[in-house]
């Protein structure tokens, strides 16, 4: 069975933090009747990157990424530039897979 993110508790998180340890987090999502979802590891990421107000979100990736008008890859962009370069991409009929994800408090701001 395939779901989305309802929510993420970031206490959890935060507190494994607090104890010195790095989480691994498995896409995996439990219902409301507890049962298993498998959930897309890149909306995932961009769920806990946006409830842990995350300054940024490194996916690793077998694409070169985003690209700028001289076909550069661009390597880290600010919150703003980004936001603007989804907006005019979207606008425009693109959509990109990875990217479209972008933390939902980045594009609240």
């Amino acid at each position: 069975m395939v779901g989305e993110v309802e929510s993420v508790d970031p206490e959890i998180l935060n507190s494994l933090e607090r104890d010195g340890f790095i989480p691994v987090i498995s896409p995996v999502g439990v219902g409301s009747k507890g049962e298993a979802f498998n959930i897309n590891a890149d909306y995932v990421a961009s769920a806990v990157a946006s409830a842990l107000k995350a300054e940024k979100l490194i996916l690793l990736t077998d694409v070169p990424g985003i690209k700028d008008k001289k076909d550069n890859v661009i390597s880290s962009e600010t919150k703003r530039a980004l936001k603007s370069l989804l907006i005019k991409a979207l606008s425009q009929g693109v959509c990109f897979q990875r990217s479209r994800h972008a933390p939902a408090h980045w594009m609240a701001e």
